[in-house]
């Protein structure tokens, strides 16, 4: 399986800047092990990083979503979750919104054809519960502006959008 960048969104004094703690996940040789392992199940999956990309553990769920344990809230705090999207497409505002709620430190989206990365801005350890707010706002607007077709499926480019209004640093590689 061979990666590459198709977009790398950021604002860093106007400019694009790396993403770094996707790049660190990126360079660990068993990321791309587990991107395999559940990029084309046919049920919700997660395997959770801490912020080193060091592998942690891992999470089954359901054909559309993963529910989480009382527990598992706490284990999910401060770490990265990857998980797969079985329909394709990337971030949903759920994934948001656990990401914000939970603290997490990155989310990651694996689908058949791409991974999708999201982490917060990068003087910023994890999301809180404050970016959901900011995000939302971003992402209505946003979604207001593109033409009615898109808004009834996945339009992964609002991310790419929503990360360089707002500094959040964003991630799509085709695989």
């Amino acid at each position: 399986m061979r990666a590459e960048t198709e977009q790398d969104t950021t604002k860093n004094e106007g400019r694009n800047a790396p993403v770094k703690n996707s790049r660190k996940i990126l360079l660990k040789s068993e990321f791309l092990q587990y991107v395999r392992e559940i990029k084309d199940l046919k049920f919700e999956k997660a395997v959770i990083f801490d912020k080193e990309g060091n592998f942690l553990f891992r999470m089954n769920g359901k054909r559309n979503n993963i529910d989480f344990r009382y527990c598992d809230m706490f284990l999910l705090q401060e770490n990265i979750f990857m998980h797969n999207h079985p329909r394709g497409g990337g971030f949903s505002l759920p994934d948001i919104r656990s990401a914000c709620a939970l603290n997490m430190a990155g989310m990651i989206v694996a689908t058949h054809r791409f991974i999708f990365m999201f982490f917060p801005p990068e003087k910023q350890e994890h999301f809180a519960v404050s970016d959901y707010y900011k995000i939302l706002k971003c992402y209505r607007i946003r979604l207001k502006s593109v033409p009615l077709s898109k808004r009834f499926r996945p339009y992964d480019e609002i991310w790419r959008d929503i990360a360089g209004d707002l500094g959040y640093r964003y991630l799509k590689i085709r695989i």
